[in-house]
């Protein structure tokens, strides 16, 4: 008897469902048993990752390698449970593509390795110092992070002085895009821009009593990256925010909770990379399952693949 043979458009059904679904492999094996009697084995779909995987080696190193030319990139970290242990997954992305790795740490090296030392861009991130020596042409700190921090500070009953900060901070997020419309005057805007700065340098200036030590430590933060607060103001393509970069985490943490864990260091290897494909296909407009099975057919490109 010959063996069983099994379709792209199977695999790729398999594949999405485990990738974009989050799905663990028996309930994967249940479903498609059902629906196509196909009778997969948890092997079978094992098979079915890994061709498309290997197929996808190349491309997901050219998404790296496209987000490095880029002029605004968002980056974080997260951990993941691999097979008992809590280890760190990175991403790079912006609204063109996503980049999933796993990194041995939380260090400088990662980026090292598998972005730049040196960006010539704008770089969004949180206030983290391995992401802080990127030298990047700009660095735009999470206004969501700082603003957690000062809330942090209010909630303690210290001085008024964090959420003098924070108002601030909102009222420049809701001015960025009022500045940057068509028909406002230029000569305003720069205005308007030179008065945010100078408000954050009196804020910054002042004294804080030195029994408010978490204002003082918040302040004294600031101060070292001046410079990564307002950035957004001056250029209506950059985010105030580094929620891309938290949202494409999402997925990791609902695999997390719905499956327990990767089995393997292989195994989320694997993951990360499946998911850079998918997520940068749904980027562009495709649709994940699409996406899928243009992998294991051979004919998936980006616009950027020569």
């Amino acid at each position: 008897m010959a063996p069983v043979q099994y379709g792209p458009k199977l695999q790729s059904i398999v594949v999405d469902l485990i990738i974009e679904h989050k799905l663990p492999y028996e309930r994967v094996c249940k479903l498609t048993s059902n629906l196509f009697s196909s009778g997969l084995s948890e092997a079978t779909v094992e098979s079915f990752l890994d061709r498309a995987y290997q197929k996808a080696l190349t491309i997901h190193a050219g998404i790296i390698e496209f987000l490095k030319t880029c002029k605004i990139v968002g980056s974080d970290e997260t951990t993941v449970n691999e097979n008992g242990k809590r280890v760190y997954t990175w991403t790079w992305q912006n609204q063109y593509a996503s980049f999933f790795v796993r990194g041995p740490g939380r260090g400088f090296n990662v980026i090292e390795k598998h972005f730049l030392a040196e960006f010539n861009g704008s770089y969004l991130h949180d206030d983290y110092s391995s992401q802080n020596k990127v030298k990047a042409t700009i660095h735009q700190h999470c206004h969501p992070h700082i603003t957690r921090k000062l809330e942090y500070c209010i909630d303690c009953g210290e001085n008024d002085w964090a959420q003098r900060v924070q108002e601030l901070l909102y009222k420049s997020q809701k001015a960025r895009d009022r500045i940057w419309q068509d028909d406002f005057p230029e000569d305003l805007r720069t205005m308007i821009q030179k008065s945010f700065e100078d408000r954050l340098d009196s804020l910054l200036a002042e004294d804080i009593d030195p029994k408010h030590k978490k204002s003082l430590t918040r302040r004294k933060r600031m101060l070292e990256h001046r410079e990564k607060i307002f950035p957004f103001l001056y250029d209506p393509d950059l985010p105030f925010d580094n929620n891309g970069s938290e949202r494409a985490h999402r997925n990791l943490k609902i695999h997390d909770k719905v499956s327990g864990c990767f089995r393997s260091q292989r195994g989320l290897e694997r993951h990360l990379c499946l998911l850079s494909i998918i997520e940068t296909g749904k980027k562009q407009g495709m649709n994940p399952f699409t996406v899928c099975e243009n992998l294991i057919v051979g004919t998936l490109k980006f616009p950027w693949m020569a």
